[in-house]
This record gives structure tokens, C-alpha cells and sequence, in this order.
């Protein structure tokens, strides 16, 4: 596959993902020309090289601003920027809790605002992404993440939280664009059976995609190491959604 190529499409807009395209596109990503790239920002993030790749792709074609929630030291949003560098500006806005992550078992964190701060600085892309301090599905942080968008529409939502997936998106559905590329982490482990006591989102994740896919919210593209989701909304998500919050709080909350 030439992967410049299908960039080049992306970022003009000619070219829009599909299950097709990411199948190929993700299936061969590693042979792509960023790759040695995206190896480096791996050192900061807890996602695999391809979902990395991915998301670089997914920026590149994303109409309207960038959201994700959870971006933890910041590795998924440094692989944003480059696809938003890589294509025209868009607006990135990063969603995190923050504080201190010290049993982390890789990459551990005495202050996480302040390593994605620092990560972002030593990548190139100082003041390049705002970051909403706080819980995805608190009204305030959301409120501060939507009044840095100025009005755009969410062409991208990457959620990579605490597995509820409705929950982390309540605040911002009603300004997300129709057909909205949707990034999941946390659907599953490709490489070892699903463990709940190593991660108990797991099964929280991949059930709440089940009810968007069933109810017709979603469309499936496929899943990348290290169990990352990759889709896009559809224009029923916004009706159905109330359904969807609603069945999510009553099984795990």
C-alpha cells in the first residue's frame, strides 16, 4: 500500500476512511514511512506503534477539532499533532484528571499535567493542544474543552478513560459532527486473554461498543494493538444516545 499516497488524500480531503481502507491501511502500517517516528513517541505512550499510526491517519482526514479524553503523558496527543502537522490546522483539545501515577508499571508520573506539558514541549508542539484539566464526564471540565473548541464541530473523538464509554462522551455528543471518527481504547487485549483483575475495562469498553453497534451509533473499522477501537459515529448517534448512557449506568454503576 502507499501509504503516502492515501495520506496525501486524507489530508486534501479526497480521502475518507472506511472499514476497508483501515483494514489495509492499519494491516500494513507498520511498513509506513512515520513508523520510525511513531517508535519514538511509543516511549511516552501506553498505546501500541499501529494505534499510534492510526491515530496520525485518523487526525489527518478529521473534519472539524480533535478531542480525546485521557491522553494520560500525552504520547496519543503528540501522535495527533503530527497528523494535524502533516495535514491543516485543526484544533486539539486534550481531556486528563491528571495528578500523580507513581504504581504505574512503565510510566510511572509524580505529576501528569506536567509530563504531557513537558512531553508536548519536547516533541515540537508546545501550545499546540489545550488541556481541560479534569474528568471526561465532569460538566465543567467538558464545558472549559468545548469553549476551546470556538464553535467547531468534534470531526475526531478518541476516549481511552475509564471504560465508560456513553459516560465520557455525555457532555460532548451534541457537538460531535455526524459522521465523526470514533477512537476506543480498552476493548480488548490482542495478545494475552482478558484478564479483570489486570484490567476491569475490558469488558466495561467492549459492551458499551456492542450497544452503539447493535443500536446502529457506530460503525466498526477495526481493532489495533494493544486493543484499540477505531469507527465512526453515525448520524443516529445522537438520538440513540440517551438509551445508550442510560443501559451503560445501569450495568456498571
Amino acid at each position: 500500500m502507499d501509504h503516502t499516497a492515501i495520506d496525501n488524500g486524507l489530508a486534501a480531503g479526497d480521502c475518507r476512511f472506511d472499514a476497508s481502507l483501515a483494514q489495509a491501511y492499519g494491516g500494513t502500517v507498520l511498513a509506513h514511512p512515520a513508523a520510525a517516528r511513531m517508535a519514538e513517541v511509543k516511549t511516552v505512550s501506553m498505546l501500541g506503534i499501529e494505534t499510534l499510526l492510526m491515530l496520525r491517519a485518523y487526525a489527518m482526514e478529521a473534519r472539524g477539532a480533535i478531542v480525546e479524553v485521557g491522553p494520560y503523558v500525552g504520547g496519543s496527543t503528540i501522535a495527533i499533532l503530527h497528523g494535524v502537522a502533516a495535514s491543516q490546522h485543526k484544533t486539539v483539545v486534550s481531556i486528563d484528571c491528571g495528578g500523580a501515577y507513581l504504581e504505574h508499571p512503565t510510566m510511572p508520573s509524580a505529576d501528569i499535567h506536567a509530563d504531557w506539558l513537558r512531553n508536548l514541549d519536547a516533541a515540537g508542539f508546545a501550545g499546540r493542544a489545550h488541556l481541560s484539566k479534569g474528568f471526561g464526564n465532569n460538566r465543567g471540565t467538558c464545558a472549559d474543552a468545548v469553549a476551546a473548541l470556538e464553535g467547531r464541530q468534534i470531526g475526531m473523538l478518541f476516549i481511552d478513560a475509564n471504560g465508560f464509554v456513553w459516560q465520557n462522551m455525555r457532555y460532548l455528543v451534541d457537538h460531535l459532527a455526524e459522521d465523526c471518527l470514533l477512537v476506543l481504547d480498552d476493548v480488548t487485549n490482542l495478545l494475552e486473554p482478558d484478564d479483570p483483575d489486570q484490567n476491569i475495562k475490558f469488558g466495561q469498553t467492549r459492551q458499551s461498543v456492542a450497544d452503539g453497534l447493535s443500536a446502529g451509533a457506530i460503525e466498526h473499522y477495526g481493532t489495533f494493538l494493544w486493543g484499540t477501537w477505531f469507527g465512526r459515529g453515525t448520524p443516529r448517534l445522537r438520538s440513540v444516545f440517551p438509551g445508550l448512557l442510560a443501559a451503560e449506568e445501569r450495568r456498571w454503576t
